[in-house]
């Protein structure tokens, strides 16, 4: 049975992924662009931007995956686990801004629209999670 003290804890862990994965989609955001600039030419520049917008996001999405699982123990299981990844694996990394061809800058491309993806349904998730617990509490339980 849920406790006020529980749905509480959730809706604060809920925020903070959600503040987390907000900034991881800014990030992407970035990196897509900066991905295109990197597709039309930018060279090594706009592939180090773009690799750096990247590690950001992952970093964010760490963070946001830690609250998530917070939420997700405060509500006793009672949401499904929201999995995000973000992996440009350090051969493909290496690959990408030193062996810097089209079709590379292609296919890291899609792992960024990949990522976007994936972190836009999980803020859908974090949202409607937060609009569940906000009825719980006007209901008094």
């Amino acid at each position: 049975m849920l406790t006020q003290s529980n749905i509480e804890h959730a809706v604060n862990s809920a925020n903070e992924a959600l503040y987390h994965l907000t900034n991881a989609e800014n990030f992407l955001n970035s990196a897509g662009n900066w991905g295109i600039f990197d597709m039309l030419g930018g060279k090594l520049i706009a592939s180090a931007a773009k690799h750096s917008k990247m590690s950001q996001a992952n970093e964010e999405i760490l963070l946001a995956k830690q609250h998530i699982q917070e939420v997700s123990y405060f509500l006793k299981d009672q949401i499904d686990y929201i999995a995000v990844d973000l992996n440009v694996d350090g051969l493909l990394s290496f690959a990408d801004t030193f062996l810097d061809s089209f079709i590379m800058d292609m296919v890291v491309q899609g792992r960024i629209n990949d990522a976007k993806t994936q972190v836009r349904e999980a803020i859908s998730t974090m949202e409607g999670v937060l609009d569940a617990l906000s009825e719980i509490e006007e209901e008094g339980f």
